[in-house]
C-alpha cells in the first residue's frame, strides 16, 4: 500500500546522528566500522521485511528488488572507523536504523525511532539492541 509509504518517499526536516558498537569479551569494544547502516521506513512492509534482512544476509542489506515506489525510501551510510554514521533530509515518521558489527559474538543492531519536528536525533546502537548473529 503506497498510501503507507508515500510520507517517506519526500525529503525532510530531521537528522540521525549515531554510533554504534559492542562490548565483548577478551575483544573490549568493537565498533560497526566499515559496515553498511540502512535506515528504513517502520511500516509494515519492512517490519516483515528486516527479518528476512537480519537472517538471510551476513550483513544488513535492502531487498534486491524492492518494489520501485519504494526503492527511494530505503538510506543507506556507512559507518567510519570509531563506528559513527549519519543521515540528513529524512522526514518525520517512525524509522527502523540497522547496522552489523563483525566480531566474533556480533551480530545485528537495531532500534525503531521517531522523527519529528526537525533536528537531529543521537542514537546509540550497543548490546541491548543486538538481534541476530
Amino acid at each position: 500500500d503506497y498510501t503507507e509509504h508515500e510520507p517517506y518517499a519526500k525529503p525532510g526536516e530531521n537528522g540521525i546522528s549515531g554510533q554504534a558498537f559492542l562490548t565483548r569479551q577478551g575483544d573490549g569494544v568493537v565498533t560497526c566500522a566499515g559496515s553498511r547502516v540502512l535506515l528504513l521506513p517502520a511500516t509494515s512492509y519492512f517490519r516483515e521485511m528486516f527479518w528476512y534482512m537480519i537472517i538471510a544476509r551476513s550483513e544488513p542489506e535492502p531487498p534486491e528488488n524492492p518494489y520501485p515506489s519504494l526503492k527511494n525510501m530505503i538510506r543507506r551510510t556507512e559507518c567510519d572507523a570509531q563506528g559513527n554514521f549519519s543521515f540528513s533530509e529524512i522526514p518525520d515518521g517512525t524509522w527502523f536504523v540497522l547496522t552489523r558489527v563483525k566480531a566474533r559474538d556480533g551480530g545485528v543492531l537495531i532500534t525503531e525511532l521517531t522523527l519529528s519536528s526537525g533536528g537531529t536525533l543521537q542514537v546509540l546502537l550497543t548490546d541491548k539492541h543486538l538481534v541476530g548473529r
